[in-house]
């Protein structure tokens, strides 16, 4: 209700209204302040009649579900052995530990959910265990709640409150005290105080909604401005939480705060700690391209030496972020990429984390040993929800059931633990497809009461579940189950239910999965008419979308399957035509020698009897990562093969191969009775089952996407993605940043109707493929007048651009800039593309599409330029800019292996200077190390003016360098370490220089100038000996010449 009444005296009516004088209430204040429960104890209420509790002590940010934390936690506290047990009761497994720590007042890091699609599952889970424990804590029904500053809520907040408007049994008032600024609307309140008044009267709860006027004391006085330090801390609870929304409103606001005051760069920790966290939760949250950007960012702040553990975070965030972007290749590298940088930090948890996507993608593969070693490192390490996963690969360990490699009882106890992790984690949607899978195993070893049982376990569990995407999940995956173990008909039933489910969804994946297994059911089947129309129809929407590759599956498997189906129906050439395909799809080289249907597709056309076993000793070789269907299939294609070329006998032995293998499991049935009819003459197209036909309607896809845009819109959609997906390619082929600066040019000049494309980078260097004489004008000239008169991306037409003072000749001008934000100020990459005729005019799309590339093109040149640093640290000394120890060991062994190979050669010498600054320690310790490291600089650029350019000179540590003479004698050498001595004398000393930092000139004794002793060899080739033999020479030599007074030289 509206009101003109004080501010205090409103809260204190409203509590009287509550109030019967008989029996305690208690209040809770949620985002209150003290100045309430002082004003409440002037009105003299005695705690006969009321209870006061001040809920703020989590957070005085009213984000999350923290405050509503408080009323719980003075439940816990009364009796915390009694109350452990019902949140323990209570609470999903991930989420108990969280919720205990929080009540007690300590804090933990939370397990992190790889498996993205599970988030939304598990934060529903969590509002529902917040409702119940809030049931517990309100014990009795007398209980008002009072809610101030509610204008400032969180949409996780408002659910929770909406859930116990719903489901709290208690007799509960909840009182909402909100102040709005004049023209400001507030969603999240509007939605509350609608849902509110829809339920007064329909509810356990009394509900009161107060208005504060503007001529009171407004609630928001009350609230305190949050720290930046506070705000990471809520942002912290927000992610325990699964509160992904609240933490990164959290997070923005935080980062905002700290570009505003990190003048010194004094908050870079808590900068990258914001950056990582927000790519956690963007990923959680499903936006990819989000997390993908914020980590790039994140790798530019980062240093190699310090902070090795999130770059490794970082590349990981990467790997998933492109994994679930279908961009496996990408994920693929960056996964690899962790792992490598793992290895130097020795972090077991990121390692199997990479290893766990590097596994999703190889989905074809069949390697036992890779899966128990992760399986077994992951139970160790306790991550319920991902063991969970490994444990219930019902493929996999079917696989290895029919392929011998694993003992039933031991596949059996897989499951036994998967679905126990289900349940302990109550992931119904884990669970059901684990009983299925434990039912198919059974099935195969032939306990078929056990089979019947777990299935009726799993078909109950689906039941509940209301998900279309994640139930058509399980379909698919209970349809392979049937698949595998030779049930084809109800393997092709779950595959229809599959598609009838997305067929109205815009999951696109899903659908090609299933059309795909349906297509390899009419295969197994014979049935090569089906098996075309559910494959062709797959590729139509795969080029469609242009989506080039599935995890699940390659094209080149697609292919085969198309081609062989059309070689046994007679159709050759078109047969001859997909195989054409195949050779000319960019990745055939390392995809086609593992698949075995691509081997089998190569068997059928081959006419060199020679090749032709071959070709099906490979197709048999590799048919185990399909199934046992395939091998027997393919013997009796084989077979059929040899038979129609008159070959009996071949065809015979073909069949009776195929036949001792189907013979002795009951489950390939099938094949055991068309073996045998075919080695008896009889009818060879009998028993075979009929399948339900399903027909599915390409259209309706197409019609999902039209319904977006018109037909024009599609087209440009297909292109854009076309364009964008060339772009994410040629990202995996180039390393090199100008190469692929060049190559988007190409690519930009291909896709795009325009005369002359120029890209300005971050430097201002100016890249373009125009010919000289293609413009009239300078490129940097045309640049400096866009960019002078617009500053930001502009669509310019013939007019604008004569206005601008630019040539008349130009018909259209685009000029798209990558817009700075507050995280990347120094970045600035444009792009310019010109049209001199009419044809060839920017559009609106254009500069959309443009613009998103000219944003991942960005980013990407950020990557490459870590990726750049990350490589230099490896082997530049960081203060000196020389070569460090490693990088020197590098070309001291390179140097000594081609002394070694031409030992007669009178150029196979090179001679070592180690080098030790004498008087060092004197000025790093009078005065400081800042002029220590001054000295380290100066003298390093001493020493590039000493040498040639062939020469390679080294900071070992310390004060301590060397130098490498390729093709020099010692005697030679010495002229070197006379030249250094000259250079030392000619430059003072580096005295200049010191005065220059210190701000005066220091007086400094002769004895006590910076010098240097220098220890002189020469390395010839010698048997039996290494470069570090002749080093401990130069050493020697370097202590030699130390001993004798230094500043000077010892040749050994």
């Amino acid at each position: 209700m509206e009101t003109g009444q004080s501010y205090k005296e409103i809260l204190f009516n409203s509590i009287f209204s509550f109030i019967n004088s008989k029996q305690q209430k208690k209040i809770y204040f949620i985002n209150g302040n003290y100045s309430i429960q002082n004003f409440l104890d002037t009105k003299k209420l005695v705690a006969s009649h009321i209870k006061l509790y001040n809920c703020d002590t989590f957070s005085k940010y009213s984000g999350c579900y923290e405050p509503f934390y408080s009323i719980i936690a003075d439940w816990y506290k009364k009796d915390t052995v009694a109350h452990k047990k019902i949140v323990k009761k209570i609470c999903y497994s991930m989420h108990y530990s969280t919720i205990v720590n929080l009540l007690e007042g300590r804090k933990q890091s939370r397990r992190e959910p790889l498996l993205i699609e599970e988030v939304e599952f598990e934060s529903e889970m969590m509002l529902n265990q917040l409702v119940e424990l809030l049931n517990y804590s309100l014990t009795d029904d007398n209980n008002i709640i009072y809610i101030g500053n509610a204008h400032n809520l969180q949409p996780s907040s408002v659910n929770l409150i909406k859930k116990m408007i719903e489901k709290v049994h208690k007799k509960l008032a909840l009182v909402f005290v909100y102040s709005l600024p004049s023209n400001e609307k507030f969603e999240a309140l509007d939605n509350l105080m609608s849902y509110s008044y829809n339920l007064r009267y329909n509810t356990k709860c009394s509900i009161e909604i107060i208005k504060v006027d503007s001529s009171d004391e407004p609630v928001s006085n009350h609230v305190t401005k949050v720290s930046i330090g506070d705000l990471d801390k809520i942002s912290d609870q927000a992610i325990y939480l699964l509160s992904f929304p609240d933490a990164k409103n959290a997070l923005i606001e935080n980062l905002s705060a700290i570009e505003n005051v990190n003048q010194h760069n004094e908050f870079d920790s808590v900068k990258k700690r914001t950056l990582f966290k927000l790519a956690k939760v963007s990923c959680y949250s499903g936006n990819y391209r989000e997390a993908h950007r914020y980590a790039t960012i994140l790798l530019k702040m980062l240093d190699v030496e310090i902070d090795i553990d999130y770059i490794a975070r970082s590349y990981l965030l990467l790997g998933i972020s492109e994994y679930y972007s279908n961009s496996l290749e990408s994920a693929l590298y960056y996964s690899m990429l962790t792992i490598k940088i793992v290895e130097k930090s020795h972090s077991i948890r990121y390692k199997l984390l990479a290893d766990l996507i590097i596994f999703y993608i190889k989905t074809n593969q069949n390697d036992v040993t890779f899966y128990l070693k992760i399986k077994e490192e992951l139970l160790d390490a306790h991550w319920d929800n991902v063991t969970s996963l490994i444990l219930t690969f019902g493929g996999y360990l079917t696989a290895f059931l029919r392929n011998h490699i694993l003992e039933p009882k031991v596949i059996l106890q897989f499951c036994e633990d998967g679905i126990q992790l289900a349940k302990k984690n109550k992931n119904i949607h884990r669970l059901s497809a684990c009983y299925h899978a434990t039912g198919v195993i059974h099935s195969i070893i032939g306990n078929y009461e056990e089979t019947t049982i777990n299935y009726k376990k799993s078909e109950r569990l689906k039941k509940k579940i209301k998900n279309p995407y994640q139930l058509s999940r399980i379909y698919n995956s209970i349809g392979y189950n049937y698949y595998v173990s030779g049930e084809f008909a109800k393997a092709y039933k779950y595959y229809i239910d599959a598609t009838t489910l997305l067929v109205n969804s815009k999951n696109y994946s899903e659908i090609c999965i299933a059309l795909y297994n349906m297509a390899k059911v009419h295969f197994i089947l014979l049935d090569y008419i089906n098996t075309v129309i559910h494959l062709e129809d797959m590729i139509y929407i795969m080029d469609l979308l242009q989506i080039e590759n599935f995890a699940f599956q390659h094209r080149i498997n697609i292919y085969s399957f198309l081609g062989i189906s059309h070689f046994y129906s007679g159709n050759y050439l078109i047969a001859w035509n997909y195989m054409h395909k195949i050779t000319q799809l960019s990745d055939f080289e390392s995809h086609h020698l593992s698949s075995p249907v691509f081997w089998l597709f190569k068997y059928c056309l081959s006419n060199n009897e020679v090749e032709s076993q071959t070709f099906f000793d490979n197709a048999i070789k590799f048919g185990n990562s399909e199934s046992k269907q395939f091998i027997l299939i393919s013997y009796l294609l084989s077979g059929d093969r040899e038979f129609n070329a008159l070959n009996s006998e071949k065809a015979l032995v073909q069949w009776r191969k195929g036949y001792e293998v189907a013979q002795n499991n009951t489950f390939y049935s099938l094949y055991y009775s068309l073996f045998n009819k075919r080695l008896n003459n009889q009818c060879i197209d009998s028993g075979v089952p009929v399948l339900k036909k399903y027909n599915f309607d390409i259209k309706t896809i197409i019609e999902f996407v039209r319904e977006e845009q018109n037909l024009n819109e599609l087209q440009k959609k297909i292109n854009e993605i076309d364009f964008i997906s060339k772009f994410q390619n040629m990202i995996i082929l180039n390393e090199k940043r100008n190469e692929l600066i060049l190559e988007s040019i190409h690519l930009i000049e291909y896709s795009f109707s325009y005369d002359i494309v120029i890209l300005i980078d971050g430097e201002k260097n100016i890249h373009t493929s125009h010919v000289s004489d293609a413009i009239s004008i300078n490129p940097r000239e045309i640049y400096r007048i866009i960019n002078d008169t617009y500053k930001v991306t502009t669509l310019l037409n013939e007019k604008e651009i004569i206005k601008c003072g630019l040539t008349g000749k130009f018909k259209s001008i685009l000029y798209v800039t990558r817009e700075a934000d507050q995280i990347n100020k120094d970045m600035d990459i444009s792009l310019i593309m010109i049209s001199k005729d009419s044809k060839g005019v920017m559009n609106d799309d254009d500069q959309r599409v443009l613009t998103i590339f000219l944003n991942q093109f960005s980013s990407v040149l950020e990557l490459i330029a870590v990726r750049e640093a990350l490589l230099r640290a490896a082997r530049i000394d960081k203060l000196t800019g020389i070569n460090n120890r490693m990088e020197m060991e590098k070309l001291m062994d390179a140097e000594y292996k081609r002394v070694l190979r031409y030992p007669k050669n009178p150029q196979s010498i090179f001679s070592l200077l180690f080098i030790d600054l004498d008087n060092f320690k004197f000025y790093n310790d009078t005065y400081g190390h800042h002029v220590g490291d001054l000295i380290l600089v100066e003298y390093a650029k001493l020493l590039k003016k000493a040498v040639r350019e062939i020469d390679s000179i080294a900071r070992l540590g310390g004060d301590e360098f060397v130098i490498m003479l390729p093709e020099t004698l010692k005697q030679s050498a010495v002229r070197v370490a006379e030249r250094i001595f000259e250079l030392l004398a000619s430059c003072n000393y580096f005295l200049p220089e010191i005065e220059t930092i210190l701000g005066f000139l220091p007086e400094i004794p002769a004895s006590n100038l910076i010098s240097c002793s220098i220890g002189i060899t020469d390395v010839i080739p010698v048997k039996n000996k290494t470069v570090s033999d002749f080093l401990i020479i130069a050493d020697k030599a370097l202590y030699e010449a130390k001993s004798k007074g230094k500043r000077g030289y010892t040749v050994f």
